[in-house]
């Protein structure tokens, strides 16, 4: 029998530090740290509400294109953590979306999660979507000898209300930084720069990838497209494309606002904000807030000490930009800015 725990989600725009604490907690001893397990999924994450553990396996273990296209160790060497040296088991056209990142911040030993998964989660019954998560996840924890879960995807902030349905009770860490910075990242982060460009093609035919009933994760439309038409994309020519700094942060600023508004139909005491200035600045009592709000009953001190020694400068990139792309680049953040709390240099005048 699998117990249940309270489950917790890190939010964010994505770019904006949430890797950073991820892997930060999976250093606690208590603590299963799973990373990039929605987004991996992303256009199919929670879009069946019930199949049998045989589907729900073939979800998170099937390559698809484009997905096999735009994670690879090409577009994000950082994040992409499976080593092709080590096994011939796969291939990079072959690789189960669940070795591109999540089971290798786990084990040295991947393959074998992912084999002593499948046997766990193929002959499972049919059962509501949110089940077949929750056994995954508990599974996991159970097997690495762990006291809670959290999961974090880039992005996920589309997937709150996602979250919160399939999760009653679920707590959420929402992280974000200043869109002027985040945004900048994303532009530099081929599979988010080209999902910006994705979300600013399709608003242009009336589709919005981040509100229903088109929303990333959630669309039967979507899904079923990508099946049709998604081997039929110049994907790789499209991840070299630059986008414009106007349209990540356009991108950005909706993606804040509408994670903002799932975020605060919850009960407050299930959402802890984070900003990742904050995180940098005081590394000591951001990072003992934020265990307080998973467990208080966790111990803090090895880990605080531990885990604040990681915390380094962020990096800036607006310093590269010139003034008029920098101007461009506020006015396009400057709804989630506001929402956030940060300062703009100029505000934008009426009419």
């Amino acid at each position: 029998m699998i117990s249940l725990t309270q489950p917790t989600f890190i939010v964010s725009s994505g770019r904006c530090g949430s890797t950073l604490l991820s892997d930060l907690l999976q250093l606690h001893p208590a603590v299963l740290s799973v990373s990039e397990l929605f987004m991996a999924n992303n256009i199919r994450a929670f879009v069946h509400a019930r199949l049998t553990g045989r589907a729900f396996w073939r979800l998170l273990a099937t390559p698809r294109s484009p997905m096999r296209k735009i994670l690879t160790p090409q577009t994000c060497p950082d994040e992409f953590k499976y080593d092709f040296s080590r096994s011939n088991l796969f291939s990079q056209r072959t690789l189960p979306p669940l070795l591109y990142m999540a089971l290798p911040r786990l084990s040295d030993e991947p393959e074998v999660l992912f084999f002593e998964l499948e046997a766990a989660m193929i002959p499972r019954a049919s059962a509501p979507l949110a089940e077949h998560y929750r056994f995954f996840f508990e599974w996991l924890r159970q097997r690495l000898g762990k006291k809670i879960w959290v999961e974090r995807s880039g992005a996920s902030l589309m997937f709150v209300d996602s979250m919160a349905r399939l999760f009653p009770g679920a707590k959420f860490v929402h992280l974000f930084r200043d869109g002027r910075e985040t945004a900048l990242s994303i532009r530099d982060y081929p599979p988010l720069s080209l999902l910006a460009q994705s979300w600013f093609e399709a608003k242009r035919f009336g589709v919005d990838l981040l509100k229903p009933p088109f929303r990333l994760g959630e669309s039967r439309a979507l899904a079923w497209a990508e099946g049709l038409l998604g081997p039929l994309q110049p994907i790789k020519q499209r991840l070299r494309t630059k986008t414009d700094v106007s349209v990540v942060g356009a991108f950005w600023s909706e993606m804040v606002l509408s994670g903002l508004k799932s975020l605060a139909a919850l009960p407050p005491q299930q959402v802890l904000s984070l900003s990742y200035e904050r995180l940098v600045a005081q590394p000591k009592e951001a990072l003992a807030d934020l265990l307080g709000f998973i467990d208080k009953d966790l111990p803090q001190s090895a880990w605080i000490a531990q885990a604040s020694q990681r915390i380094g400068a962020p990096r800036a990139r607006r310093s590269g930009l010139t003034p008029a792309e920098c101007a461009s680049l506020e006015q396009a953040c400057a709804g989630g800015l506001r929402a956030l709390g940060y300062a703009l240099v100029q505000e934008p005048q009426p009419g």
